[in-house]
């Protein structure tokens, strides 16, 4: 039997602003995570998750610079030189 489809999307995006919220809440105004995620209108586990990635980076969002596999030639040997 097929599944009911969602009214909400499994997975969300917030922008930086909204997580920055998050932690101006948690430590400024000292609100508890189910506070938090009421006030925002947002899940507790992406509260406590973007109060893990501040406790570990010091940032709300982790570098998207980094993401996949490092490219197999330098800067340096991209260039192209026409002559």
């Amino acid at each position: 039997m097929p599944r009911k489809k969602r009214e909400i999307p499994l997975r969300q995006c917030y922008t930086t602003d909204l997580k920055r919220r998050v932690i101006y809440q948690a430590f400024t105004l000292g609100k508890k995570l189910m506070e938090i995620a009421i006030d925002l209108d947002m899940p507790v586990r992406v509260v406590q998750r973007v109060q893990q990635t501040w406790m570990q980076i010091g940032q709300v969002c982790c570098s998207q610079q980094f993401i996949g596999r490092q490219p197999l030639l330098s800067p340096q040997q991209t260039k192209v030189w026409f002559i």
